[in-house]
């Protein structure tokens, strides 16, 4: 049997094959044309947007090619800023001062030609932010800037609504390795990223979310249930206007933000008010909900006490909702604020994910065992120190039920436990056997512990060479999308159908093994 007398079934377990890269596809796509409609279903099935035009013409086209069209199922919008004047901003900062004379740094040469180079690559520019830029019209720019928004949007509408199967929005920053054009010199998205300003007067991030794509879902023919939302850096997009119809209608939405102090230092309370009301316009039919708070790199803007994640939390809390899955990474909240998240949707809540929130420790356990309702099919507590149980063992314990196995006394003896402890359960249908224990990873060089009694029951990992007669095989891996979710097992396309490790996807070994 010829592979093109495959049933369709197969030929699509073929295509979507993680020993196929996309390059491979596309070949697999130009070969013949009995090939070519299930290597489309892969090709097509995430298209990219961005306000570059090259990327915004490749859409339309695609979106005009109904055999094309037809595979796809998400749009994703590369957010990136850029305002006219944004390198020559830069090349009075480029002067050196060499024997008493001012003269210009080469880098001065480097930010014009930038400046030239990159302006005819885009065809949607940011308002200019600070002192006003050298051979620039702000108020023109201003202008030119909602024109070209007030034409693209139905144009925007008119190429979506020839999607059959669009079920999801995606909005993040663009990769910053990601070359915007074929120039002598060529220019990264990341020497935009690095200019632009962490101010709070600069409101124009994720310009394709906010500018069309809420819009467009807001209109009562939109098709779309699903919405992943990656703040675009220096992060600020939240405190920007809501449409009134934002987020109506969703019923998955993922959020990736930042945790800034400076933004509860304003005690400005109404800054959030129009990310709230999208929230509870999505009260209804929201059914799953994540949100990963970023780690932000400076220290000075990092919030001590934290607001925005806790706050959102909260208005979770609200009996409007009735979510089905809940995962929260990064996200510090005292169990003043996550319980009664649980007990809100208690009687709808069937998976539930903790990855690094600190303070959850088996006095919440033991809380969360006794909340009216609670039917959890899937739990994972997942922080840095981990001890790890099953999660079986887990849901037993949760439900009341009575110890039936070594797995489920553990769980019972670490609810007894002077000392707060830290639970951690493998993805379902992966669960560890009750021969494998905790990890902590250490390098090669510091491994020689003293397994005195504060070490008893710690099990202390370190990587050797694949040849080396002391170790063992990696068995599970630790799955690290760039859009911050996490996944375990032996596959990342189990849990991201996009996986791509040149787009900044990690994995990495686990120590966990049977020999542990």
């Amino acid at each position: 049997m010829g592979i093109t007398s495959l049933p369709v079934e197969l030929l699509l377990s073929v295509i979507w094959s993680d020993q196929l890269e996309q390059d491979d596809v596309e070949a697999v796509r130009l070969s013949c044309h009995a090939l070519a409609p299930a290597a489309a279903s892969r090709l097509f099935f995430r298209i990219y947007i961005s306000k570059l035009i090259t990327d915004r013409d490749n859409f339309l086209a695609i979106c005009n090619s109904p055999h094309l069209a037809q595979h796809v199922k998400e749009v994703e919008w590369l957010e990136i800023c850029h305002a006219l004047g944004d390198f020559l901003h830069r090349v009075p900062l480029a002067r050196v001062r060499i024997n008493g004379t001012i003269t210009e740094h080469e880098l001065g040469s480097l930010y014009k030609y930038m400046e030239a180079a990159s302006e005819p690559l885009f065809w949607l520019f940011n308002t200019p932010t600070g002192p006003r830029r050298v051979g620039y019209d702000a108020d023109e720019i201003t202008t030119m800037r909602r024109n070209t928004v007030a034409a693209f949007r139905p144009v925007f509408e008119a190429a979506i609504d020839k999607l059959p199967n669009l079920r999801t929005f995606v909005s993040r920053p663009m990769t910053s390795e990601r070359v915007l054009s074929n120039l002598d010199y060529p220019i990264a998205a990341w020497q935009f990223q690095s200019f632009q300003d962490m101010v709070l007067t600069m409101p124009e991030t994720n310009d394709g979310l906010f500018l069309f794509i809420l819009p467009a879902m807001g209109r009562s023919t939109s098709t779309v249930a699903r919405l992943r939302w990656h703040d675009e850096w220096p992060g600020f997009s939240f405190l920007r206007p809501f449409p009134s119809s934002a987020f109506r209608g969703l019923e998955s939405l993922d959020i990736f933000v930042a945790e800034l102090g400076l933004i509860r230092s304003r005690g400005d309370d109404h800054a959030l008010v129009g990310l709230e009301t999208a929230l509870m316009n999505a009260a209804p039919t929201l059914r799953h909900f994540k949100l990963n708070m970023d780690d932000f790199p400076d220290p000075d803007q990092r919030s001590s006490s934290p607001y925005i994640g806790s706050t959102i939390v909260r208005w979770l809390s609200n009996r409007r909702f009735a979510l089905r899955s809940v995962s929260l990474c990064s996200v510090i909240v005292g169990p003043d604020v996550l319980l009664p998240l649980i007990r809100a949707n208690a009687t709808s809540l069937r998976h539930l994910t903790l990855d690094n929130t600190p303070g959850f420790s088996q006095r919440e356990l033991l809380a969360l065992a006794r909340i009216h309702g609670l039917g959890l099919e899937s739990i994972q507590i997942i922080p840095e120190k981990q001890v790890v149980v099953t999660e079986n063992a887990l849901l037993r314990f949760l439900s009341g039920k009575a110890p039936v196995s070594d797995d489920d006394r553990e769980v019972h003896d670490l609810m007894n436990e002077a000392e707060p402890v830290f639970i951690s359960t493998p993805p379902r249908n992966e669960a560890a056997t009750k021969d494998e224990c905790a990890s902590e990873t250490t390098s090669e060089e510091d491994h020689d512990v003293e397994y005195g009694p504060e070490n008893r029951g710690r099990v202390f990992a370190f990587q050797v060479a694949e040849d080396s007669p002391h170790g063992h095989k990696t068995v599970g891996w630790k799955f690290t999308s760039r859009d911050g979710p996490v996944g375990y097992g032996t596959d990342p396309l189990r849990w991201f159908e996009d996986w791509d490790p040149e787009a900044g996807d990690r994995e990495e070994p686990l120590p966990d093994c049977k020999a542990l």
